[in-house]
């Protein structure tokens, strides 16, 4: 697969263009449809300046997130099971690696990852480096944890999941570091359909509670 040098943007339409060729990304995205299940849709923005890529993946689901969490629950998810400590490994870290062995010339990392189940959406924003392939599996398990939670008491579902939320509006350096030591596990955004119309909700981790509060979200 090729992906497109944007150091040519500036030209006219007519100019030249060159392509660098991602090694090995067919076949890493066709491992991640295989570890969850799902069918993907993905789209790579690479910097010439940085020889970086970063990958915004889509995964669709024929199934509920509750069924997901059932299956994990029963230790039948394909080779993956959760362990005591909860923590789960899609071998989505191993594939990356491998992804990145091959292209010595870039690097890949994933931006987003969005898990598009029957009833919900599960919306995970890079916070580092690596940051998604390392914590999807401590993600999906909190999710777990906390599904009787944030469904208030299995009575309501929310449609989308945002991983995380924060409370600064700015993303300012000491924001961003306060980010990236807080993690995914202290706020998570949710929103509700609430008689026709969109609730957003903000769910505290540590106290396993809904606030409404507005959500700033960082790209």
């Amino acid at each position: 697969m090729s992906l497109a040098n944007n150091e040519h943007d500036h030209q006219a339409l007519n100019g030249p263009k060159t392509f660098e060729v991602a090694l090995g990304l067919d076949d890493f995205i066709k491992k991640l449809e295989r570890d969850f299940f799902a069918t993907a849709k993905f789209h790579c923005k690479y910097d010439a300046k940085t020889h970086k890529v970063d990958l915004v993946i889509h995964l669709y689901h024929n199934f509920s997130l509750h069924d997901c969490l059932r299956h994990m629950n029963n230790g039948d998810w394909g080779k993956s099971s959760i362990p005591r400590d909860n923590s789960l490994n899609f071998t989505l870290q191993d594939s990356l690696k491998e992804l990145n062995r091959s292209n010595s010339n870039c690097k890949f990392d994933i931006a987003e990852l969005s898990l598009y189940f029957e009833e919900t959406s599960v919306i995970v924003s890079r916070l580092y480096e690596q940051s998604i392939s390392t914590q999807i599996g401590k993600i999906i398990a909190e999710i777990g944890n906390h599904y009787v939670f944030f469904t208030k008491g299995l009575t309501e579902m929310p449609y989308e999941i945002f991983v995380p939320v924060f409370e600064e509006d700015m993303p300012t350096s000491n924001n961003l570091q306060k980010r990236n030591k807080s993690g995914y596990f202290d706020y998570w955004g949710l929103y509700y359909d609430n008689e026709h119309q969109h609730q957003a909700m903000i769910y505290s981790l540590r106290k396993k509670k809904l606030y409404q509060e507005d959500l700033f979200l960082f790209e």
